[in-house]
Order: C-alpha cells, then structure tokens, then sequence
C-alpha cells in the first residue's frame, strides 16, 4: 500500500504541474520565439526549403573532408566549390542570421586547398563548424518549437460531460484522465469497489479519448502508450476490480502508470517545456 501512495503521489504531481504549465502557455507565438519573420516562407512546403537547403550546405562540407581522406584533391576542390556557394545562398536567405556565416574563413578554406596544405584545410572546417555548431545551439530548439513541435495548449480531448463535452487538453487531463485514474487508487485503498468501478469508468473513457488525440499529430497508428498491450492492461485491471481483486488491480494500476502515462511524459515533456521556455 506504501507503493500505492507512492505512486499515486508521483502521478498527481507529474499531472498537476503539467497541466499548470501548458496552461500557462497562451503568450503569442510569432512575438516570443524570437524567429525572423524572414524564415517563414522556407517553412510553408514540404520539405522546407531552407532545412534541405541546410542538409545540402552540411553535406558539400562534409564532402570536402571526405575527398581530402581519400586522397583526391581534385574532387575536394569541386566540393569546395559546391560548398562555396551553398554557403553564400544560405547566408542570404535569413538576413539576421548572416553573423554565424564566417565567409572570411570560407574562403581560407579554399586558398588552403590551392595550396595544398592540408591541415590548414581542417583547421579552417572546424572553425566554420564551431559557428554552424552555435547558430544550430541557439536556432535550432527555436525552429523545431514553431514549425515541428505541436503545442499541447491547443489540442482538444473530449470529456464524459454533456456540459463540457470538449475542453483543452491540459483541462481535461487533469479534471477527468487524472481524477479517473488516481481516483481508482483512492477507491482501493480504502477497499471501496464501487468507487474503484466508478473511477476505472471515467478512465477508460478518458484513455480512450486521448487515443484519438494522439492522431491530432500522429498520422500512423500508436504503437506504444496507448497500444494494444497497454489496452488490455487497462481492460484487466477493470475486470479485476470487478471481481473484487483490488490488490491486483492495483498492480496493474502502477504498471500502466509507468509503462504509459510516465514514458509518455519523459518523451513529451521536454519539448513542451523547451517550447515554453522559448516564449
């Protein structure tokens, strides 16, 4: 039963500090990201432009390195060529971020290269790598936050409640996916099997729902946290409690909160709170 607790502990404070901080976070996007506005039109395809763009520079890098290690000179002055300019176009396309493009130091790349001297060449590549290496440090987290990272303050879950029947996620994970499952807990632990059932039927509900939120992002099915395995645990702690067998089903409780609700949390917490942290 100190198990129990324990647990039902770390679910209400993971769940309540959670919905307090995605709550919290209603500020306008566009003004605290602090992203130009210039980037946003490389962002309005699929791929993005500017990411294939990114792929493409780092790659004619990389192949420099790569002809220099295999001993062929002359093609690494072809990748160098290639990197030349994929550097200068990238560096025009967001004008405010032209102070990471060191074209200087580009260009000590290639007069190395005419003369051959080696070592200068890597030395000069790691010296344009330290600044791609900080442009992505300070940029990167900002640009996955605003055009890959869904932001869990706008999705929706349904509810059991013909007054409420849709709210924000946050609300209703706390109001009715939390108080579903932690009150399963309370119910067993005071031996109320009647409560237990109750509760495990707002859960199951609630679970239930939150699977079809999880297609708001995810376009191929949930293979984990919300899967078939995790689904049948559910189902057999309702039937355990049904019977009777509240130990049991506290058992299984504690599993599903740690094999769904716990990994879950790890996987997807971070990025929400890199997000919050960006605004």
């Amino acid at each position: 039963m100190k198990n129990s607790l324990l647990m039902t502990s770390v679910v209400i404070i993971v769940i309540l500090g959670a919905g307090v901080w995605l709550l919290s976070n209603n500020n306008d996007k566009n003004e605290k990201e602090g992203l130009p506005s210039s980037i946003d039109k490389y962002y309005q395809n699929q791929p993005p432009v500017y990411l294939i763009n990114m792929f493409e520079l780092g790659e004619a890098m990389m192949g420099i390195g790569v002809n220099l290690q295999q001993g062929d000179m002359a093609n690494a002055k072809k990748s160098y060529d290639d990197f030349f300019k994929k550097f200068k176009d990238s560096s025009d396309m967001v004008p405010e971020w032209k102070k990471f493009y060191d074209q200087n130091t580009v260009e000590k790349i290639g007069a190395s290269l005419d003369s051959g001297n080696v070592p200068e060449v890597f030395e000069n590549i790691g010296k344009v790598g330290e600044a791609c290496v900080q442009c992505h440090k300070e940029k990167m987290p900002q640009v996955w936050n605003k055009y890959n990272w869904n932001d869990f303050g706008e999705l929706t879950l349904n509810t059991p409640n013909p007054e409420e029947p849709v709210l924000p996620f946050p609300a209703a994970k706390i109001k009715y996916l939390a108080s579903g499952f932690d009150g399963i807990g309370v119910n067993i632990k005071n031996n109320n099997q009647k409560g237990a059932q109750e509760s495990f039927g707002l859960f199951k509900t609630m679970f239930d729902n939150m699977n079809s939120t999880c297609s708001s992002c995810h376009v191929s099915p949930r293979k984990y946290y919300v899967s078939e395995d995790i689904q049948a645990m559910i189902d057999t702690m309702g039937e355990k409690i049904n019977y009777g067998n509240l130990s049991e089903a506290e058992r299984l409780r504690m599993s599903i909160g740690m094999e769904s609700c716990y990994k879950c949390h790890v996987l997807h917490m971070p990025a929400q709170f890199a997000r919050v942290a960006s605004e």
